[in-house]
C-alpha cells in the first residue's frame, strides 16, 4: 500500500519498514456502527510491514513516494514514524519474526525499565504479550516487486507467485504464532496500471481499463492464491480476525471512473520525464535532471511505481470506510472493541 513491495524470492537486498503508528483519538469511522458510548481508541498502535529494495548507489532510483498509512483517517491515526532492521533481511525469513519479537519486546522491556519498582522477567513478557493483544499488524501487498523485477525475463509467472505466496504466509503463520490477533492482508493492486509496466508493455498488450492485460492477470491469480491462503489461516488461527483488503478492485474502481475521485490524469506520473507515461526506466524521479507535476492530487501516479498521497488517501477510505474489505474493517474494529 505505501510502496512496491518485495519478498523472499527476489535476487533484491531486502529491507522490511516496519510502522508504528500510535492512535491519537477515540473516534472510529462513521460506518462502524459503534454508539457515541461506547467510543474509545481501537489500538494502542498499528505495525505496518512493507518490503522495499535497499537502494543501489550505481542505480537512481525513484524519489520517496506518499505512504498510504500516512493518509489513514486522521481519527485513527497519527503521522507514522519508522524503523527498519539493522540488515537486509528476507520478509519471510525466519528472522522477519524474530526481529519483529526482539523489536516489540525491547520496545516493552524499556517501559519496564521506567517502572519505579523492579519487575520480573514474566511481568517483562506479559507486557509483550499485551502488546500483541492490543495491536493492529497491516500487512502490505508483498510480492510486487518481484514480479515487477522478472518483467522481460525467463522465470516465469508461476515461479514467482509460488516463492511469494509461500514466502508470505510463511511471515504470516509467524507472526500469528506470536501472538497477533488482528490482522489485515492486501492484495496486489492492479500494477498492469503503472506506468513501469505501461512503458515497457507491447502496446497490443491492453485489458478493458487500458492497463496491461498480462501484468493484471498475473496479480489478479496472485491474489486468488492469496485469498486462499488467507482462508487457511482463518481455519488455522481462529482466535484471529484476519482481514482481506482488496487492493485489485480498489484500484481497478479508480481507473474506471478517475473523474470520480478527482483524477485527471490516470496513467502519466506526476514526477518523471519522458512519453507517453512521463517515465523513463533509468532517469526517474529524484534524477536532477527530473521534475514534479505541480498539481499531485489530480494524478494517480507519483513516479510511476508509486502512487500519489491523493491516490492512497482514496484507497484507504475504500478500505476502512467502504466496502472492499473482507470481512469488513468495521467487524475487525467492533470485535476488538468488544474486548473487555
Amino acid at each position: 500500500m505505501a510502496t512496491l513491495f518485495s519478498t523472499h524470492s527476489s535476487s533484491q537486498n531486502i529491507l522490511i519498514t516496519f510502522t508504528i503508528i500510535f492512535l491519537t483519538s477515540s473516534l472510529l469511522p462513521s460506518s462502524s456502527g459503534i454508539t457515541e458510548t461506547d467510543q474509545r481508541r481501537p489500538f494502542k498502535k498499528i505495525y505496518a510491514f512493507t518490503a522495499t529494495p535497499s537502494p543501489t548507489p550505481a542505480t537512481p532510483g525513484p524519489s520517496p513516494a506518499p505512504t498510504a498509512l500516512s493518509t489513514f483517517p486522521t481519527h485513527l491515526t497519527a503521522p507514522p514514524s519508522f524503523t527498519t532492521p539493522p540488515t537486509a533481511t528476507p520478509m519471510a525469513d525466519s528472522s522477519s519474526t524474530s526481529w519483529l519479537s526482539h523489536c516489540l519486546c525491547r520496545s516493552c522491556r524499556r517501559t519496564v525499565t521506567e517502572k519505579p519498582t523492579e519487575l520480573t522477567g514474566l511481568t517483562s513478557r506479559l507486557l509483550c504479550k499485551e502488546a500483541f493483544d492490543d495491536a493492529l499488524f497491516w500487512v502490505g501487498e508483498i510480492g510486487v516487486n518481484d514480479y515487477a523485477y522478472t518483467l522481460g525475463s525467463t522465470v516465469s509467472g508461476d515461479t514467482i507467485r509460488k516463492l511469494a505466496i509461500n514466502s508470505f504466509t510463511e511471515f504470516l503463520q509467524g507472526l500469528l504464532k506470536k501472538g497477533a490477533k488482528y490482522v489485515v492482508v492486501e492484495a496486489l493492486p492492479t500494477t498492469g496500471c503503472l506506468p513501469l509496466a505501461m512503458t515497457l508493455a507491447p502496446s497490443d498488450d491492453r485489458d478493458d481499463i487500458g492497463c496491461v492485460k498480462s501484468v493484471n492477470n498475473q496479480s489478479n491469480a496472485h491474489n486468488l492464491v492469496l485469498q486462499s491462503k488467507v482462508s487457511d489461516l482463518r481455519q488455522q488461527f481462529p482466535q484471529a480476525i484476519i482481514v482481506y483488503a482488496d487492493y485489485w478492485n480498489a484500484y481497478r474502481t479508480v481507473m474506471q471512473s478517475p473523474e470520480k475521485y478527482g483524477f485527471k490524469e490516470s496513467f502519466k506520473a506526476c514526477c518523471g520525464t519522458g512519453e507517453p507515461y512521463n517515465f523513463e526506466v533509468f532517469n526517474t524521479c529524484g534524477n536532477p535532471s527530473v521534475t514534479a507535476c505541480s498539481n499531485p492530487a489530480q494524478y494517480i501516479n507519483w513516479d510511476g511505481v508509486h502512487l500519489t498521497e491523493a491516490m492512497y488517501k482514496v484507497v484507504a477510505d475504500m478500505f476502512i470506510d467502504g466496502n472492499l474489505c473482507n470481512p469488513p474493517f468495521k467487524t475487525l474494529l467492533e470485535r476488538k472493541l468488544r474486548q473487555p
